[in-house]
């Protein structure tokens, strides 16, 4: 039988206890391998260099945006499974996101339970779902 790999993640988001409470959040749900980056700029230098399996990216943060860290990254190479998340939420920012390449969307404050179902239902796409439940 073969072995799935653990998924690598990439949480972006310029708040350091976002950032913290995700990566808990995913640790409890699912295996996985996290990196977690502060900036748009740094998100895209990760990118570029890595293959992540998915993405949680933020829209809002002050160097570059999400926006700008998807369109940069789909010039360079093939996207990943960007799951984007935002305290900005509105129906126009979730389309231009799903546009652009996102896959999926979800506001701040997060609904854990709509997050735990989104990204294990991401993952499954992937076949790189390891469930902890």
């Amino acid at each position: 039988m073969n072995q799935i790999t653990k998924p690598k993640i990439l949480i972006v988001d310029d708040e350091a206890d976002m950032l913290d409470y995700m990566e808990s959040r995913l640790n409890r749900i699912i295996e996985c391998e996290i990196e977690k980056v502060s900036s748009g700029v740094t998100a895209i230098e990760k990118m570029k260099a890595n293959n992540y399996d998915m993405v949680i990216l933020d829209i809002k943060m002050p160097d570059k945006s999400g926006m700008d860290v998807i369109r940069e990254v789909k010039k360079a190479k093939a996207l990943p499974f960007v799951f984007v998340v935002t305290a900005y939420s509105s129906p126009q920012i979730a389309s231009e996101a799903i546009m652009e390449g996102a896959r999926d969307y979800q506001a701040k404050p997060l609904d854990l339970k709509i997050f735990d179902f989104k990204i294990k239902q991401g993952l499954e796409s992937l076949g790189k779902l390891i469930d902890k439940r």
